[in-house]
Formats: C-alpha cells, sequence, structure tokens
C-alpha cells in the first residue's frame, strides 16, 4: 500500500510539472505576439513601403491531462498583411526628379549663354517695327498711298531720317499721289545713303521729269544708264528731257538708241519724227510718222 501510495504521488507531481510547463510556453507565445504587433505598429508610424510579413507556426498541442482527457490548445493561421504605400510620399519623388531636371536644364542653358558671349558674341537684338512705319508699309502694300504717305512722314519726323526704307517709300507714296517737289527731296536722301542705287535713281529721274526739272533729269538719267546701258525706256525719256532743253540733236539720238533696243514701239518713232519736225527735217518726219501708225495697226490687228 504504501508503494501504491507513493507512485500515485509520483504520477500526480510529474503530471503537475507538465501542465506548470505549458502554461510557461503558452505565456511567452503571447508575449512574442505582443512585440511583433507593436513592431508593426511602429512600422506603419514611420510610413515604411517594405511588406512584412508574420508567420506563426500553428501550435496544436495536446496537453495530457490526468484520467486520459485532451486539452486541445488554439493554433494561429499563417498571417500576410500588405502595406498601403503613401501617395504622398509618390508625389513628393516625382516633384524631386521635376525640380532636378529643370535645375539641370537651366545650368546647361546658362552656360551656352556664356559660351555664346565668350566665343560667338552677342546676336543682333531684334528690333521693334515702330507703329507708324508698320502702318504706312500695310497701306502702301494695300495702294492707300494717302494714308501711307501720312504715317511715312510721321515716322520720319520722329528723327528717323536715316531709315533708307521709310524714305524710299515715303517717296514712292509721294510720287503716287503726284506731290512730286516732295517726292524728289526724299528720293536725293536715299541716293545719298543708299549709295545711288539704281532703282533710287530710275525713280528720282521720273519724278525730275514730271517737275519739270530737265537739266537734273539728264544727270540722273546718265547715272542710270550707266547702270542700265539696255534700258529702252530711260533713253526715251533722256531724249525727251534734251529736246526739252532745247538740245535737238542729241534727243533725235537718243530716240534712236531707244528704237535700236526694242523697235516695235511705236511713241519712240513718233517722239523721232517730232524732232525731225522741229529741226526742219519734214521727210524724214513723215518717214518716222507713218512707221509709229504701221505699228500701231500691228498692235491693234
Amino acid at each position: 500500500m504504501d508503494k501504491e501510495k507513493f507512485l500515485k504521488k509520483k504520477k500526480k507531481e510529474e503530471i503537475e510539472e507538465e501542465l506548470i510547463e505549458e502554461d510557461a510556453q503558452e505565456n511567452d507565445g503571447d508575449e512574442d505576439e505582443l512585440e511583433e504587433d507593436e513592431d508593426a505598429a511602429e512600422g506603419e508610424d514611420e510610413g515604411d513601403d517594405e511588406e512584412e510579413e508574420e508567420e506563426d507556426e500553428d501550435e496544436d498541442e495536446e496537453v495530457k491531462k490526468p484520467r486520459g482527457k485532451k486539452s486541445s490548445g488554439s493554433g494561429k493561421k499563417k498571417t500576410k498583411k500588405k502595406k498601403k504605400s503613401d501617395p504622398k510620399i509618390a508625389e513628393k519623388l516625382q516633384y524631386a526628379a521635376y525640380t532636378t531636371l529643370s535645375t539641370t536644364e537651366r545650368v546647361i542653358e546658362g552656360l551656352s549663354n556664356i559660351y555664346k558671349n565668350i566665343f560667338v558674341g552677342p546676336g543682333p537684338k531684334e528690333q521693334k517695327v515702330d507703329f507708324n512705319k508698320e502702318q504706312g508699309l500695310k497701306f502702301y502694300n494695300k495702294q492707300n498711298y494717302e494714308k501711307a504717305a501720312e504715317y511715312f512722314l510721321a515716322y520720319l519726323a520722329k528723327g528717323k531720317d536715316k531709315d533708307v526704307e521709310a524714305l524710299f517709300f515715303a517717296a514712292m507714296s509721294l510720287s503716287s499721289l503726284e506731290r512730286y517737289k516732295e517726292a524728289v527731296d526724299l528720293f536725293k536722301k536715299v541716293e545719298k545713303l543708299d549709295g545711288g542705287d539704281s532703282e533710287t535713281v530710275k525713280e528720282l529721274s521720273h519724278c525730275l521729269i514730271e517737275s519739270e526739272q530737265y537739266p537734273e533729269a539728264i544727270v540722273y538719267l546718265n547715272k542710270f544708264l550707266e547702270k542700265e546701258p539696255e534700258s529702252d525706256d530711260s533713253y526715251y525719256q533722256l531724249g525727251t528731257c534734251y529736246e526739252k532743253t532745247g538740245d535737238l540733236e542729241q534727243a533725235k539720238k537718243m530716240y534712236k538708241k531707244a528704237i535700236e533696243l526694242e523697235p516695235r514701239h511705236a511713241v519712240y518713232y513718233q517722239a523721232l519724227g517730232f524732232a525731225y519736225e522741229n529741226s526742219g527735217s519734214h521727210n524724214d518726219a513723215i518717214s518716222c510718222f507713218k512707221k509709229a501708225l504701221d505699228l500701231d495697226r500691228k498692235k491693234k490687228g
């Protein structure tokens, strides 16, 4: 009996020790779980984008109890928590990348400008067209010469009388309005500034003839013919100027030169006929007038 009591007592002590160990293991598991939850909470507060996996091994332990009863512990399943990325962080990264790129572009542009200024030199400054000049060109192209002249003259009055383009178109506008004497003054300024461009000299000669300044017109017509020796019309105008000044011999020479360059113009023969008539050569005059009539008939027929 004493032996039997001793065995029961020992068995009881072993069961109690097993229960104590199981309680201790369960307490340790709870503490580990609490620590993991705290770490996860801290990770969320810091905005960390990494994914964490929390794995807990299932614990299904059978607890031996007296009298053959089984005690079952509750197991934990594997859990996988996915943390949401903070959209504000993505925006900040995108803005930082844009700022860096923009700064780099400005630096490159600045270096390029420095290089140009040192090795190439600064380019010409863009010149804005004055309102009056712009309007003058606009109305000239529309053949509204009255308005064009008004705007060009207003522009030149502001100390812009060295602007060759404005001077030329102002003179052309005045010439179209038959204000020849005013046009002559402007064309002479243009002629001095542009070095005697052939177009300027021709227009100046025309205005001098129309304003009956024949001797001066002869000078400029000869200048023009030095640059444009094949201009039949200029020889015809030069003949007219010589005839107006009483130099009929020179007039006849110029008309003949015009006919030589362009024999199909009836007006050239007619002018030569009058020069012959005024110099007393009636037969030559009649011959020229007949030729002029023939050309007119051919042109009309």
